[in-house]
């Protein structure tokens, strides 16, 4: 059972959809890492309902990124962690 799920990559309809599937087996994760350089806007505002839904708690680790379409997903988190030293940010 994973307490955490990262995501990582660009953004597509393909992460989206892979995150449906894995939520689907595991309805109790709430906590999501998120390190992209972006990806595709749509699937990023997707990402984001999902994330907000969920009540999610969205996390840029140290050292990631988050641009773009992730900015998006990270703003879907009801409580959103920037960690320090994230790249350019």
């Amino acid at each position: 059972v994973p307490a955490a799920i990262l995501v990582e990559g660009v953004i597509s309809d393909e992460t989206v959809t892979h995150l449906r599937r894995l939520l689907s087996r595991d309805k109790d994760v709430r906590d999501f890492f998120l390190d992209s350089p972006g990806g595709f806007l749509s699937a990023g505002m997707r990402l984001g309902k999902m994330l907000s839904d969920l009540g999610a708690r969205t996390t840029i680790p140290q050292g990631g990124e988050c641009f773009s379409a992730c900015a998006l997903a990270f703003l879907g988190g009801k409580d959103r962690v920037l960690l320090a030293g994230a790249k350019d940010l």
